[in-house]
């Protein structure tokens, strides 16, 4: 089975749980509005912070969305059928982690509305942003992807994938943040192109590790 037709399975099979997506927005725009009261008596923190603040939120949609990934495919069988298919391993992975992305940064985009009007924030590089959103949510899909397969697939509870993700992106949510403050508030020292080349190198180096130590996942 080729990567293409894989993709378009996932791609279904997201279409098929799109209230998911709805309720991670919902759950996203809830932790921007915790934030946005918590920091009321320090207005200038909103605006400081805001890239920071929308960055957890989308940590925390991440788990949630990893967690459940897999389970369409182990409830109709459709994983196991998969995996006795002379298909490489790498190529399952990278067909749902690309699925898992698209939700992820939708919900980012359609976050973004909510983002503005809470923290009152200027936008002075539409591109950046919009790279930060990109380069950001696969960097947190990468990793996520693999410890989703994990939790599924051995049944080994959710708790699992926010112990072992968390810990390990914290440079991604690091880079993002800084990218997405630098295109909201300006980057007078021009170091918006350094952060986004940190970024990519991250995607590269997890989406690489990860569809190699997916076939490990599945085998065992």
């Amino acid at each position: 089975m080729s990567l293409g037709a894989l993709i378009k399975k996932d791609f279904r099979l997201v279409w098929r749980r799109k209230g998911q997506a709805f309720s991670l927005f919902a759950f996203g725009a809830t932790v921007l509005l915790l934030f946005s009261f918590t920091a009321r008596p320090a207005t200038e923190l909103l605006s400081l912070h805001g890239g920071g603040y929308l960055w957890v939120a989308l940590l925390l949609a991440t788990a949630l969305l990893v967690n459940d990934s897999f389970v369409p495919d182990q409830e109709e069988g459709a994983l196991t059928g998969l995996l006795l298919l002379p298909v490489p391993a790498h190529r399952l992975f990278f067909a749902k982690a690309l699925a898992n992305w698209l939700v992820l940064l939708l919900v980012g985009l359609f976050l973004l509305p909510i983002l503005f009007a809470l923290y009152d924030l200027p936008l002075k590089d539409t591109g950046g942003l919009m790279a930060a959103l990109v380069l950001g949510t696969a960097g947190l899909v990468g990793p996520g992807t693999l410890y989703g397969a994990m939790a599924g697939i051995h049944r080994s509870g959710g708790i699992v994938t926010p112990l072992l993700l968390f810990p390990l992106v914290v440079p991604v949510i690091i880079a993002s943040s800084q990218l997405t403050s630098l295109s909201l508030l300006g980057d007078p020292m021009g170091q918006a192109k350094g952060w986004g080349s940190l970024l990519l190198a991250f995607d590269a180096i997890f989406w690489s590790l990860s569809g190699v130590l997916f076939a490990q996942v599945v085998d065992d």
